[in-house]
């Protein structure tokens, strides 16, 4: 991704806009160029001390010359050559004669650009998973807290079943697991290239093998078996592992965006202020509309959902530069005309966005307010319509499927219709009267086959969770022993409100530091 702009920096957190911008991309080409020197004067195809004088310089904190690496002059330098490596090289032996002569030999430019994508992809990796870890974090706690909530499960945005709120949490936690799994594959499966002009290392004789194994234990990546030129399958694995979690991070901070709109009301939305956005002047005092989150510029009482806005445009933007990576899959012979130098902005971009669709689904959980008092009115206020499933089963195994349909069809058939406009806490029923459960009660064929307790028994939401129990404790049980990467901050304090809620409220998480990082 690009150096920070309006729309990226509206979305992309700024140590995921460095890890991938062309500041990072430069410095990467560089550190494979030293490894690769290093590696072969590993195995004796290059002095020694051409490879100390390389890492000498590369370890310079003056480094002589590095004004010659500026991205944006490396990028239009490139263009006779379609690829920045031509100029980088160029430069580094203009910046250290003592290892020009040895520089970039048996290599390509290809070879560069693969090894530092696969750099950039493995750190900022490292980042998105951190966030991913952060969500995850969230969701765990209100698995563990949640049983005893139940709440409507709806299905194509209608009432359903009953379910609880920690298997709807644990849900998302088993799909955030899902969407690390994947990412960590793809990049555990994303080592370095290295093949020379067409994939044979020619230039090294019989020595291919030996100096590939050295170059990334040098760069501390994994030695692919051959040379993956062209063979692109590896990085169009890991654009549609990226896409893959963004959309999973979208997915909870949608869903979450739903639940907070007013006429449902199960989440509210902290009230505390926004945080203050990087390059803003704290002595200038703030603008209404940017002193909370959610703020609108017309509608004072708007409490907009911001996360899963953010969330949901990263989601959509990485969804479509997938195409992109996908179309080098059948890139020409040994080295695609265009396909393949298409991937570079895609890629890095990708990295941001799932990295920020991740953090912005975590600051969702992290800032979201269940509220069960409304889950439970809409439990209510759906009544035996609800529990319709259960009932039927049971009239099924006793009248038959058709006479059991037709009960459940006259009991169904006594609930109002709804008025145009209604919200879901306002009953369709007298309060107190359940018209559907009064008729299934007053059947004739139900009370042939069904006595009170038995009814009552199935009318029942809490005896209507099935196996919901297990799958939380399994979830459960998979994230207290999931591979999370460290996480970049100490935990935050916990900002509990010390309401009824509390129990159900995730522990809130931190936007990560967005210090930039170090040069690699």
């Amino acid at each position: 991704m690009e150096e920070p702009g309006l729309f990226s920096a509206l979305v992309v957190p700024e140590d995921l806009l460095a890890a991938t911008g062309g500041a990072a991309w430069v410095a990467a080409m560089v550190e494979v160029e030293v490894a690769y020197l290093g590696a072969l004067a590993d195995c004796g195809q290059a002095p020694p001390a051409a490879a100390q004088a390389l890492a000498a310089w590369w370890a310079d904190p003056e480094r002589p010359g590095w004004d010659l690496f500026d991205p944006v002059r490396l990028g239009r330098l490139g263009a006779n050559a379609a690829n920045p490596v031509v100029p980088l090289v160029a430069a580094l032996r203009r910046a250290c004669p003592g290892a020009a002569d040895w520089l970039h030999r048996g290599a390509t430019s290809q070879d560069v650009l693969d090894s530092a994508l696969v750099l950039v992809a493995h750190r900022a990796g490292r980042l998105v998973r951190q966030r991913l870890a952060a969500l995850a974090a969230g969701l765990a706690e209100w698995a563990r807290h949640g049983q005893e909530v139940l709440l409507v499960g709806r299905t194509l945005l209608q009432p359903a079943l009953p379910t609880t709120w920690a298997w709807k949490a644990a849900g998302w936690l088993d799909g955030v697991h899902q969407a690390d799994e994947w990412l960590r594959e793809a990049l555990g499966a994303t080592g370095v290239q290295l093949g020379g002009a067409v994939g044979t290392l020619a230039a090294l004789g019989t020595e291919g093998p030996r100096v590939l194994d050295a170059f990334a234990s040098r760069l501390g990546l994994p030695a692919p078996p051959v040379p993956w030129h062209g063979a692109r399958q590896r990085p169009a694995r890991l654009a549609a592992a990226l896409a893959g979690v963004a959309g999973t991070a979208a997915k909870v901070a949608g869903d979450l965006a739903l639940l907070q709109q007013a006429e449902v009301g199960e989440i509210t939305d902290r009230p505390d202020p926004a945080p203050a956005r990087p390059g803003s002047d704290p002595s200038e005092p703030a603008q209404p509309e940017e002193a909370r989150r959610g703020g609108s510029s017309a509608m004072p009482q708007k409490r907009n959902p911001v996360d899963a806005v953010a969330a949901r445009v990263a989601a959509t933007r990485a969804a479509a530069l997938v195409p992109v990576v996908l179309a080098s899959l059948p890139g020409e012979q040994e080295r695609a005309a265009g396909a393949w130098q298409a991937e570079w902005a895609a890629l890095a971009e990708l990295l941001g966005l799932a990295g920020a669709a991740a953090e912005h689904a975590a600051s969702a959980v992290a800032h979201a307010q269940p509220q069960p008092a409304a889950m439970a009115r809409h439990l209510d206020a759906g009544g035996a319509g609800l529990l319709a499933e259960g009932v039927t089963l049971a009239l099924q195994a006793r009248l038959g499927r058709e006479r059991a349909a037709a009960v459940m069809a006259r009991a169904l058939g006594k609930a109002p219709a709804d008025p145009p406009g209604k919200r879901l806490d306002d009953h369709c029923r007298e309060p107190g009267r359940d018209p559907v459960a009064e008729a299934l009660a007053a059947d004739p064929e139900v009370a042939e086959v069904l006595g009170p307790e038995e009814l009552r028994a199935l009318l029942d939401p809490r005896r209507a969770l099935g196996s919901a129990a297990t799958w939380v404790a399994r979830v459960l049980d998979r994230q207290a022993t999931w591979p999370w990467p460290a996480p970049m901050d100490p935990p935050a304090e916990d900002r509990g409100t010390g309401q009824d809620e509390e129990v159900l409220q995730a522990r809130p998480v931190d936007r990560p530091s967005r210090e930039e990082p170090e040069d690699p």
